[in-house]
């Protein structure tokens, strides 16, 4: 368990960095920061922040009386994507080995995470992660796990990064599942992100049945644990899944940048990594 010190930091870092990017005033922020102050007195100490950032969302969104507001944000980071699509396609169609590529564009849009206090440029981020040594590279275990797989499921992480995924899908021949979240929650992606990204053409989408950052199963819905059970790989995408997920399953592989402090000091990995990483080894 991280020390409480990354915790506490990451939670409050995100409550201002959320108030600031949706517009709060002070009066709303404080309220804002009131309520979840008590979330954190009366918290499990062994909690991890999906499990509290998730409430605190929850207040956000009653505050401002909006109950999806990153619309425009996750609705702005899908056109960005899809306005390069056909760029990526391109990358991954000129590469020597496509699913090798097009696994890393996967991992370059998880850069688009408006859950945390980071500046990126898209194009930068592609460049770099196309090039760059995996920090933990389970890469060739997951190639192969996908191929004796017969029922993939991807773990959605964030609305705009769908298009990134879907360019990975495409280079599956396996039938996949595509879970997302069951409601709004920062900009992460739900049914309709992932419509918007094309998914619906070429996997199942499947509802987790909570509105959570990361998979916290005990607030999903038994179908989507059904579907989670009958898989036979499982790619989580993101830092909130690592989180959740990490260490709990043999068939789950993360794709994902290292992208602050608290998952630097989980993943025992820099600020800037690349990971493709399998549950349950280290290294």
């Amino acid at each position: 368990m991280p020390n409480r010190k990354h915790f506490y930091s990451f939670i409050f870092n995100h409550i201002f960095h959320s108030c600031k990017l949706l517009g709060l005033n002070p009066n709303s922020t404080n309220i804002v920061l009131k309520a979840s102050l008590g979330l954190l007195l009366n918290a499990d100490p062994e909690s991890k922040p999906p499990e509290i950032v998730y409430k605190i969302q929850d207040i956000i969104r009653r505050v401002m009386k909006n109950t999806d507001p990153y619309r425009e944000i996750k609705d702005r980071s899908t056109r960005d994507a899809l306005s390069i699509y056909p760029e990526l396609k391109s990358e991954v169609s000129g590469s020597s080995h496509p699913l090798k590529t097009a696994v890393r564009i996967a991992i370059a849009g998880n850069i688009l995470d408006f859950g945390i206090p980071i500046e990126f440029n898209l194009r930068e981020t592609i460049n770099r992660v196309l090039q760059q040594t995996f920090s933990i590279d389970h890469l060739s275990l997951l190639l192969s796990a996908i191929e004796k797989s017969k029922q993939i499921m991807v773990i959605a992480d964030n609305a705009g990064e769908t298009v990134f995924d879907r360019v990975l899908i495409e280079q599956i021949n396996t039938p996949i599942g595509y879970v997302v979240k069951g409601g709004p929650v920062i900009n992460d992606a739900t049914e309709a992100d992932a419509i918007s990204a094309g998914l619906h053409e070429i996997a199942n989408i499947i509802s987790c049945g909570a509105p959570t950052p990361g998979i916290i199963k005990k607030l999903c819905s038994q179908s989507f644990l059904d579907k989670f059970e009958e898989s036979d790989l499982i790619i989580s995408k993101g830092q909130a899944n690592y989180v959740m997920l990490d260490g709990s399953d043999t068939r789950i592989f993360h794709l994902l940048q290292i992208k602050n402090q608290y998952m630097e000091h989980v993943s025992g990995q820099p600020v800037g990594s690349i990971l493709v990483k399998r549950s349950d080894l280290k290294n």
